[in-house]
């Protein structure tokens, strides 16, 4: 049974983002598929349909996708929305943090090689990353067992990162992760 936040016309979390715009691309969708199935039964009665999407729909939910400044989603997460409140309480913190991760890495290398070097969604992966650390500190765990930790101070050496301007990002960043290690390591 659903709650009734869930029916509001307006619900968002990191994890769900239920608006007008996404709801309007739903009911148009389903509108199209349903003239399209009483078309074609109405012409041939014993007609099976079998499901299909639209060629043309784009799901805003698909992983990693970046679709406007305003819905930056990775992992199932809508970084713009955690930003906000880091705080929230995520399905699975780990899956997410690893996939953030490596398309922080990725978009270091895309941004060094292009010319077009819009950094306002590093700048928001890197934010989401920092506030998950704060908020869950054993996920930094993760940064050295997978290497990444090195990856990153390796970008933050690289004169085309730099041109980015994500550098504070990157050494608070860095300062989260190893703020959590030592007082892992030294149970402070």
């Amino acid at each position: 049974m659903l709650n009734h936040k869930a029916r509001s016309p307006s619900a968002e979390n990191p994890e769900l983002t239920w608006n007008d715009e996404i709801r309007s691309k739903i009911q148009n969708s389903v509108k199209l598929i349903k003239h399209e199935i009483v078309d074609v039964q109405s012409k041939i009665l014993d007609f099976q349909w079998v499901v299909r999407v639209p060629e043309d729909f784009k799901c805003l939910y698909e992983h990693g996708g970046q679709f406007s400044a305003d819905f930056i989603q990775i992992g199932g997460v809508n970084l713009n929305l955690f930003v906000k409140n880091p705080s929230w309480v995520l399905r699975n913190p780990r899956k997410f943090a690893s996939q953030l991760i490596e398309t922080i890495l990725h978009d270091f290398e895309k941004s060094a090689n292009n010319d077009d070097k819009s950094d306002y969604q590093l700048k928001i992966m890197l934010s989401a990353l920092i506030g998950l650390f704060e908020n869950q500190p054993h996920l930094t765990e993760m940064m050295a067992s997978q290497g990444y930790a090195q990856k990153v101070c390796g970008d933050l050496l690289n004169d085309d990162i730099r041109k980015i301007g994500c550098e504070m990002e990157i050494l608070n960043l860095l300062q989260q992760i190893f703020k959590n290690e030592f007082e892992r390591v030294f149970d402070i």
